[in-house]
């Protein structure tokens, strides 16, 4: 037969812990996710640059995002502003469509505030992406035109880039990205 107060404590305890969770889960930290794109954020000139993005976490009501794009030189060459509905406990997506830019490194900033009053909400990680022209060579093609690049795997996979661990990048995607900017191993 089993102690009846045993049974109470672990029902206590169940419910301790899932009033806990649900109370983390409500305050949760905002967070706004930028999709990726492949292969590594890296764009064509001719490319209409869009990104999809995400916005988790943040209090019921109306938002405002905006977004910023600088250059390299820390130059604004892009920015939006929208009026999204956020929903309790749901997540929001909108798109970004920037379009074509020239070449070049390229910083996207996005900021959520609270409609009302202005209120910061979220702001995004630094998120990078590139704009180039595409060159697609041959090994052979590499090879008699004397390009001297070599690129060397070891320290991209697991157990993750030895400048940033525990970044693991997908190495499939890095070669195909080196590949289009005519950077491939020459050896």
């Amino acid at each position: 037969m089993r102690n009846p107060m045993t049974l109470s404590l672990g029902r206590w305890f169940v419910s301790a812990i899932a009033v806990a969770c649900a109370a983390a889960a409500a305050q949760a930290k905002p967070r706004i996710t930028i999709e990726h794109h492949k292969p590594c954020n890296i764009f064509c000139v001719d490319d209409a640059i869009s990104y999809r993005v995400e916005l988790a976490g943040l209090p019921a009501g109306q938002a405002k995002v905006a977004a910023d794009v600088t250059n390299y030189f820390g130059e604004k060459v892009w920015n939006t502003s929208q009026d999204v509905e956020v929903k309790a406990g749901e997540k929001t997506s909108l798109t970004l469509e920037i379009g074509k830019i020239e070449c070049g490194y390229y910083e996207l900033r996005i900021t959520v505030s609270a409609a009302a009053d202005g209120k910061a909400l979220a702001e995004s990680d630094l998120f990078s992406f590139g704009v180039t022209q595409r060159v697609e060579r041959t090994t052979e093609e590499v090879r008699k035109g004397g390009y001297r690049f070599g690129l060397k795997t070891f320290q991209i996979g697991s157990p993750g880039v030895w400048w940033r661990r525990p970044l693991v990048w997908n190495l499939a995607e890095v070669v195909d990205a080196t590949t289009k900017l005519g950077l491939q191993w020459t050896r």
